[in-house]
């Protein structure tokens, strides 16, 4: 068993910025599949995303299924869109 001999909480991201992390994240995966990352793409895939983490939570998903579907599925509809 690995033992730490220290752990880091970073719960109010003054070590490290996750929300800034992940917009551009998403930048580079929207503009990587032609998806002009806008506010409103963004703000789709939040709410996306979001429900899939409360299935999670309900049991009605797995996390395997949560992470294997996520993204492809989230950019077929907007692909689909367009």
């Amino acid at each position: 068993m690995k033992r730490y001999k220290t752990l880091l909480f970073d719960v109010d991201d003054t070590l490290l910025d996750f929300h800034a992390a992940q917009d551009q994240a998403l930048d580079q995966l929207f503009t990587s599949v032609d998806i002009e990352p806008t506010a409103t793409v963004k703000h789709a895939y939040a709410t996306y995303n979001q429900g899939l983490w409360e299935k999670l939570e309900r049991n009605e998903i797995t996390r395997d299924e949560l992470m294997a579907t996520r993204f492809p599925t989230f950019l077929r509809s907007i692909l689909a869109k367009n």
